[in-house]
Order: structure tokens, then sequence, then C-alpha cells
């Protein structure tokens, strides 16, 4: 009874507006992302920035104290730019916000000094009302953050963990999908082991061998998961914090004295995560909070949930827009089923494609992350995008992401083939090595062609010709090559140099398999036909016994 009470106490607390000064400037550009804007010059000791003003010069600027003048639509290198350096000094701004769009800032820079102003260059690709709303959220989330070092007390992630700990009898941590420990209980006589008291310390959960399965499960849980003791670790349970079918971090607790989990601890488990994920996307900002709705829309059309003709424009879609389809995943064997992996490119795909283009909605599917481009050039725009979002996944994440673009549709009814075409593209690029990051169906035709009769084959095995499996299991039983010789010779267009060259052997040892072949095979190697339909096989079966590396 004490924690439905405390519930309804930290609700109220949740759903209250943050209130806190300025921060640095580079605070504020640092927690916006690289590539968004930097900053060019700044003034001796630093700004302090407590929002932004953007700039109509018909009107009178009022008096705006530490906030950042977006100079929209401005020219850096123009006398109604340098004037308007006047301006911002006169009604006390903290600094002024350009594009370059290819011209110098040099006369803006010294204009800025001489005012004691700061000068940020945001990028050019950016929407001045995207880049308001970005600077605007990125200062809330870097106030929320230092107010919470500040009063840990009075963090409602922190007072949420303590309820928890209450009822559970151990401590309690809440952490991001990076594993940092956003806020932890802190009750007297709750239970605790050394690799709890290493994550408050350092705030970061200590790297352990079976992190990535344990975060897995979790994640990949609509309920409680418990994990046994082991060592010094005391058992725990833990649970996601998900917001729909959005991941935002984990909750995780250390069970009480008696080792055992009761239905009121696990009630208070699952109410004090949804009430934490409530908190973590009040801190959100509503343009996050818009993302998550489109992308929830999104996936509901992708999975035949949602009605098109309803669906469609709450997207922020017309009827007849063009769009196209990008489809992300992890290149490797396995790494496209890595749900925590996936995880991880969705939030790097969302970060990009947040500041790219934020009229483009992103969802996760078991697979893959998917991006929907609208646009009179919407192929053009998305394989774009797809360059630059795989460019930074990639390397943040440090693991090759491949994407897929698709080929233009117009409407929802659409989106069925542009998936169909994005998967299919995804299938054979995640798995070979050097091929494009980034592809469309052209670039890959005849993988995808093979893939597909490769299906054909899996289905129908009556359509194998016999005689080839007798000789690949030949080859596997005797320790021979001949399977992986008449591949070679076949893909060599039948010129034995060019396949004795690729099997790195003599051309006289080539003919001799190749005899062996006719000798065990009925097949016709004499007939296109024939020939055909056997590199066909072969080359699906392959790697083969005995096949170069």
């Amino acid at each position: 009874m004490v924690f439905i009470v405390g519930l309804d106490y930290l609700l109220a607390i949740a759903l209250s507006n943050p209130t806190g000064g300025g921060v640095s400037l580079a605070e504020l550009l640092q927690t916006v992302g690289p590539g968004v804007a930097e900053l060019v010059a700044a003034p001796g000791g630093g700004v302090a920035v407590h929002g932004t003003v953007i700039e109509d010069p018909g009107d009178v600027l009022p008096v705006s104290s530490g906030r950042l003048l977006l100079l929209v639509g401005a020219a850096p290198d123009a006398p109604a730019t340098l004037r308007s350096i006047e301006r911002a000094r006169a009604a006390q701004c903290a600094g002024v916000v350009v594009k370059r769009r290819g011209r110098p800032l040099d006369a803006l820079v010294h204009a800025a000094r001489a005012a004691d102003l700061a000068v940020v260059s945001a990028a050019d690709e950016i929407a001045w009302r995207q880049l308001d709303a970005l600077l605007s959220s990125a200062l809330a989330s870097a106030l929320a953050e230092r107010d919470a070092s500040d009063d840990d007390s009075g963090d409602e992630l922190f007072s949420i963990a303590n309820a928890i700990a209450a009822v559970v009898g151990g401590s309690v941590a809440i952490e991001d999908l990076a594993q940092h420990v956003l806020a932890y209980s802190s009750i007297p006589g709750q239970r605790i082991d050394p690799l709890r008291r290493q994550g408050i310390l350092d705030r970061r959960v200590p790297p352990g061998p079976d992190d990535l399965e344990m975060y897995r499960r979790v994640l990949s849980s609509d309920g409680v998961v418990r994990f046994p003791q082991f060592g010094e670790e005391l058992p725990r349970a833990a649970v996601a914090l998900r917001a729909g079918t959005l991941p935002l971090g984990t909750l995780w607790a250390i069970e009480g004295e008696d080792d055992e989990l009761s239905p009121q601890a696990e009630r208070a488990l699952i109410d004090g995560a949804r009430l934490a994920t409530l908190h973590m996307l009040r801190a959100r900002s509503a343009v996050d909070l818009d993302r998550v709705r489109r992308g929830e829309l999104l996936r509901a059309l992708l999975e035949a949930t949602g009605v098109p003709e309803a669906t469609w424009p709450r997207l922020g879609f017309g009827p007849g827009d063009r769009v196209a389809m990008i489809g992300l995943a992890p290149s490797g064997s396995g790494a496209a089923a890595d749900g925590l992996l996936i995880t991880h490119v969705a939030r790097e795909v969302g970060r990009v494609s947040h500041v790219l283009r934020p009229d483009a909605p992103v969802t996760t599917a078991a697979r893959a992350v998917y991006v929907l481009v609208a646009g009179p050039r919407a192929a053009g725009d998305a394989a774009r995008l797809a360059n630059r979002v795989v460019a930074d996944a990639s390397r943040r994440l440090g693991q090759r992401i491949c994407a897929a673009v698709s080929s233009e549709g117009s409407g929802p009814r659409s989106l069925p083939r542009l998936r169909d075409e994005v998967d299919q593209i995804l299938r054979v690029s995640v798995a070979r090595d050097g091929g494009p990051d980034v592809a469309t169906l052209a670039d890959v035709q005849s993988s995808v062609l093979l893939a597909h009769l490769g299906d054909e084959l899996e289905r129908h095995p009556e359509l194998r010709h016999p005689a080839l499996a007798a000789l690949v299991e030949q080859d596997e039983r005797n320790g021979t090559s001949l399977a992986a010789s008449l591949l070679a010779w076949l893909e060599a267009q039948q010129n034995v140099q060019a396949a004795a060259d690729r099997l790195h052997v003599h051309q006289n040892t080539l003919r001799y398999r190749l005899r062996r072949v006719r000798e065990l095979s009925p097949i016709d190697l004499d007939d296109g036909d024939q020939r055909l339909a056997a590199w066909l096989e072969l080359r699906l079966r392959a790697p083969l016994p005995g096949s170069p590396a």
C-alpha cells in the first residue's frame, strides 16, 4: 500500500515542469552532437546560454540575456548580417547562429569578437525550425542532468528507485541503453553487492563476460527476468524500460535476503518501470515524442496492423507523395538477429535522421531498422541519408552497417513492396563482405536472383540433380575436390587456364579432375543448359569441399 501511495506522488512530480538556469555554450553544442553545429568563436571565459531567439529584422529585438540569436536566412558576409551583431549586443544575447552556405565567416567573426559575442556555425542541411528545437531540447537535457548531479535526492528517477527498493529489499539501479546508471536507490538497510557499489561510484555498470546475453534477455522480455547468484553478484531481477516498441533502458533490483521475489515485489518492479519510462519520456522534447509516435505508426503500416488510408496522413504525408524506404542492419553471421545490436543501430539511425530528415519516420523490427523518406526526389534523398547514417553508425558502433535503398513508391499501398525490396537487398548485403555498404536492387540484382533460386531449390529439393549431390558427397568422403573444380571451370567459362589459376593447381591436374567428373556423372558438360543448371546448383551449395580460401 505504501508503494501505491508513492506511485501517485511520484507520478505527480514526474509530470511537473523542470526549471533551471543556463549552461555553457560548449556543453550545449556537445549535447546536440557533432555535425549539427560548431563553435567558431567565443569570448574569453566562456558563454552561458539560457535559450534561443529568432531574429526578425522588422521587429525590435527585446532584451534576450544569455540567448542565442538565430540569424535565419542571413548570408554571413552580408552588411545586414553585420548590423545584426550590433542588435544582438544591444539585446544582451550570448551569441549568434549562422549558416555558412559556402561563404566566408571572417568579417562576422571579427564583428562578433568586438561585441563580445559567440559565433556558432550550423550545418546547411538542417532546417532552422529543427535546429531551434534541437538546441532547446539539448538545453533542457543539460539542465536536467546538471540538476540531478547537484541534488540527487530531488530527482524523480532516484525517488522511483527508492520506492522500488523499499518493496523488493535490495538495491535498485535504473540504466540507459549504454549501461549508464541514471539513478539508484539509497534507502538504509538495502541489500547490495560489490558490483552495484562499483556501478554507483562509476555511474556505469562494470563490464562483464555475460553482459550482452543478459541485456538481450531483458530487452526482449515483456516481464520480469531473474538471474541467479553468481560469485559475489547477488541474485537480480530486471525489467525493460520501453515506450511501445522503443527500448529506453533497463531497471535492475537485487533481490531480498530470502532470494525470492514476491508477487508484491514483482508488481513494484513492473509499476516502477512504467513510471521510470514515463519520466524518461518526459525528459525528451516534444519533437522526440512525436518521432516515437510516427515510428509506431510506420511500424503498424509495415506489419499491416494499421489502416493505410487513416494512418498515412498522420505520418505527415499526402496521398500522392513519392516515398522511398531505407532498411539498415548490421553485417556478419548472426548480427542481424542480435536484438541488442539492432537496438543500438536504431538509436544511431534515429540520432542522425533526427538532424538531417526530421520528417522521416523511423521504426525497428526484429532484424532491421526502417526509415521512410518522402519528397519529389525521394530515392535520391534516401540514398544520401543512408550514406550518412551508415558512415556515422559504423564508426560509432565499431561494426559494419549495411543499408538498402528502395525504388520509389506512392501512397501507403506501396509500403509492402518497398519493404520487400529492401529486405531482399539486406539479405544478401549483410551476408557477404566486399559489397557496397549502401545498395539498391540494381547493385545486387544477381545476388538477389540467386537467393530466390536457392529458395526454390529449398522448397523443391526434387529439382536438385542427384548426380551433383553424389559428387559433393564423394568429395566429402574421400577428401577430393571434383565439385569445386567443376564449379571453377564453369565460372571461368570453360577456360582451363583461368580455372586452374583460381584453384592454385596445374592445368593437367584440373583436366584430370574434369575427366573424373565426366566418368562419375551423367551430366553432359557439352550441353549449355546442363552446364547452366550444374553451375547454379553448385554455386548455391558453395563453399564446396576443397574450395580455395
